[in-house]
C-alpha cells in the first residue's frame, strides 16, 4: 500500500492529528480537507490544503501567523516550532543574541504588525 492510500484510509481523527499542525495549530485546515478525501496523490493533499488556507479570511491568515512563537525567546514551543527553531539554530544563540531576538520581537510588535515577526526557511524539516 502506497502512502497515499495509507492517507486516505485515515480516520478523522488520525489525519488532524497528523496534517492539523501543517498551519500552526491549525485544525479547522485539515478538517476541511479531511472532507474532500479521496486524494489522488500527495500533490493533491498538498494542493487541497493550500487552497482551502488561501481562500480563507484575512482575520484566518492572521490568526494562523499569530499562532507562531516569538522566534528564539518563547519557552514553550510545539514539536514542529521546535524543529523548526533548532534547524535555524536559535536555540544554539549566545546570551547576547538571545537578547537581541527578545529586542527585535518586541521592536516589531511594536510597529502595530497584524502578525509576529517570522523566520522562513527552505531547508527541510
Amino acid at each position: 500500500m502506497n502512502l497515499i492510500d495509507k492517507i486516505n484510509k485515515l480516520t478523522q481523527g488520525d489525519f488532524i492529528s497528523i496534517f492539523g499542525n501543517v498551519f500552526e495549530k491549525t485544525n479547522w485546515v485539515a478538517e476541511k480537507t479531511y472532507a474532500l478525501k479521496p486524494f489522488n496523490s500527495f500533490e493533491e493533499l498538498h494542493s487541497k490544503m493550500l487552497d482551502i488556507f488561501e481562500n480563507s479570511t484575512k482575520e484566518k491568515h492572521l490568526k494562523i501567523l499569530n499562532s507562531h512563537p516569538d522566534l528564539a525567546v518563547e519557552k514553550v514551543l510545539t514539536l514542529d516550532s521546535k524543529k523548526e527553531q533548532s534547524n535555524a539554530r536559535l536555540d544554539q544563540c549566545s546570551e547576547q543574541e538571545f537578547k537581541e531576538f527578545k529586542k527585535l520581537n518586541e521592536k516589531y510588535k511594536k510597529k502595530k504588525m497584524d502578525f509576529n515577526l517570522l523566520l522562513l526557511s527552505k531547508e527541510k524539516i
